[in-house]
């Protein structure tokens, strides 16, 4: 992998000297200089080190990009980024044509996105098709799916039928609403690093980092934290001196890309009544701070959006600036936490950990029968890198595919007791997309899954087949469906995201009995974003899981209501009377 990185990136980035320009920056009339500084550029690891050229305009420290550079580091970061999916590379380039003030960015299938550098806008055929990659469907839910075997057998995941497709506007995406400026010299197109970064790189759930002397390519995530500790990404990100302030056009800049950012990529802003991110920086007095040059009150500011304002579990403030210092968040959450809602699921989650070690001191199985009652338990959904076509799972299996197909193989045996199955999703706080579209498969055969964009109206049913034992075939014999099994589900408000997704998919279809408490809510996936200034969140994405009636999306963010509720936790983990009350519903 790493020869073919280093000679990819040789053929993509194209550099130059280049002339004098003219830019929305200062002045777009007036002649300006441009200065070109080929920096270092790390891949996912420090290991895989590569450069790339950026430009300053004016001596400005706000990095720009060459757009033709840009369509073929895009060419190249996006299925290396998605290489362990799969052994071969999907179909994926992007090249640039300019006319004018038009620059266009085409996608080998023809989805287009129009660069106006005169009216400072993007302008979208179709954003979410122009975003996919390969096998993906329009709006993916489990983007590693279709994994296959080096001889090219389908394993674990397949996509099945494809319902209810409805295909995005055309949108556009007016810059200069946010003071954004895309600068034309001649022939030579400049975009911000940042703004093509939020739009085209962030959505695929990684991110472009710079320092003012390194960029690095990973998800935020990736970086680590001073409190778990510091990757080697992390620890050079950090390694540049951390002197609290920043110039004031970066500081300018950074809350202008912020604010475009979240407008574009935040997916609940209907359901928190934001009409815009501008707005709501006003209106909570964040504005003139974030605007400061002070990073460690930008940081904090950003940290009290995060949980005071949006308090929706899936956004959590990872990291501050670099010109912060790493250890500078150390004190945000004195007061706050991380927000009332997650305060509120700790203390639940503290409480459930509690009573189920009483009946479990030795930490609870995977899989467990009790009576005629199989018992499958995870607190996350994890799709580990075993290889169970090579070696199968047994009870030991740590990650869901391992539990899901072990378990599977348990319930079906011959001359197997059970008749009744209950999923365990009371601890659940979610995982890999994945992993839970895997687990629904395996208990209802077929995993049928809706999402939407709010903002550019795309809408899509995708279902998904398990292949549970291991066979290279999706068929009947993988899933718990159809063999007169009474089927449960679990739930409590800790159960969030995937946790939530897999109830409220079961109460969808009507096979799966939901018990316990209302699940926790979580519609859209989590997504790791930047800003300019170098400070790491996430936030719920902009796409938004549903479930559909009479033709209508809703979003799961409520939770699924129970079908029966068991109000004590102590009922939870007493399975022998759990059992009881089982064999009482029917």
């Amino acid at each position: 992998m790493k020869k073919v990185l280093a000679i990819l990136l040789t053929f993509v980035f194209i550099t130059g000297t280049v002339s004098g320009c003219k830019t929305g920056i200062v002045n777009k009339g007036a002649g300006i200089s441009v200065e070109e500084k080929e920096t270092p550029l790390y891949i996912f690891s420090m290991q895989n080190k590569e450069s790339m050229p950026l430009y300053f305009i004016n001596g400005s420290e706000i990095p720009y990009v060459d757009i033709e550079n840009w369509a073929g580091f895009m060419s190249f970061i996006i299925p290396f980024a998605a290489a362990p999916v799969s052994e071969e590379a999907a179909p994926y380039s992007v090249t640039a044509k300019a006319d004018g003030d038009i620059v266009t960015l085409t996608r080998e299938d023809g989805y287009y996105m129009a660069v106006d550098f005169a009216d400072d806008s993007f302008h979208f055929e179709d954003y979410d098709q122009f975003m996919r990659m390969g096998e993906e469907s329009l709006l993916d839910l489990a983007i590693n799916t279709n994994l296959r075997s080096k001889d090219g057998k389908e394993e674990y995941l397949k996509r099945s039928a494809e319902t209810d497709v409805r295909m995005g506007n055309e949108i556009d995406m007016d810059l200069s609403e946010y003071d954004i400026d895309l600068i034309r010299d001649g022939e030579q197109y400049y975009v911000p690093l940042q703004t093509l970064s939020d739009i085209l790189i962030t959505p695929r759930n990684f991110n472009i980092l710079y320092n003012g002397e390194n960029l690095y390519v990973c998800s935020a995530s990736d970086i680590g934290s001073v409190e778990k500790g510091l990757s080697d990404i992390g620890e050079s990100y950090y390694s540049v001196e951390a002197s609290g302030k920043a110039g004031e056009e970066l500081a300018k800049f950074s809350y202008n890309e912020f604010c475009f950012a979240f407008d574009e990529l935040y997916g609940l802003k209907e359901t928190h009544a934001i009409d815009s991110f501008d707005t709501l920086a006003k209106n909570t007095g964040a504005k003139e701070i974030l605007l400061g040059t002070d990073s460690k009150e930008t940081d904090r500011i950003y940290h009290d959006i995060i949980y005071r304002f949006l308090d929706d579990q899936h956004s959590k403030f990872l990291n501050p600036s670099y010109i912060s210092g790493a250890d500078a968040a150390k004190d945000f959450g004195k007061y706050i936490g991380e927000g009332k809602s997650r305060n509120s699921t700790s203390s639940l989650m503290a409480l459930l950990n509690d009573t189920r070690e009483r009946y479990y001191p030795d930490g609870i199985p995977g899989y467990e029968e009790i009576g005629d009652t199989a018992y499958i338990t995870f607190d996350s959904f994890v799709h580990g890198q075993e290889d169970y076509y090579n070696e199968a799972p047994d009870a030991d299996a740590q990650d869901t595919m391992g539990i899901i197909s072990y378990s599977v193989s348990r319930i079906l045996r011959d001359d197997s007791p059970v008749k009744k199955v209950v999923l365990d999703l009371s601890c659940n706080t979610g995982g890999q997309d994945t992993a839970a579209v895997y687990a629904i498969a395996a208990f209802i055969g077929e995993a049928e899954v809706s999402l939407e964009n709010p903002n550019t109206g795309a809408r899509i049913t995708q279902a998904y087949k398990a292949d549970t034992n291991l066979d290279h075939e999706f068929d009947e014999r993988d899933t718990l469906d159809g063999k007169g099994l009474k089927l449960f589900c679990l739930t409590s408000p800790v159960s969030f995201s995937c946790g939530n997704l897999v109830p409220c998919v079961f109460k969808s279809s009507g096979r799966v009995t939901v018990i316990g408490k209302q699940s926790g809510g979580g519609s859209c996936g989590a997504l790791s974003v930047t800003t300019a200034g170098g400070t790491m969140m996430r936030i719920s994405g902009s796409n938004r899981l549903s479930f559909v009636k009479n033709g209508s999306f809703y979003d799961i963010d409520q939770g699924a209501p129970v079908d029966y509720p068991i109000n004590e936790y102590d009922h939870f983990y007493d399975r022998k009377a759990l059992n009881q009350f089982l064999d009482g519903l029917y």
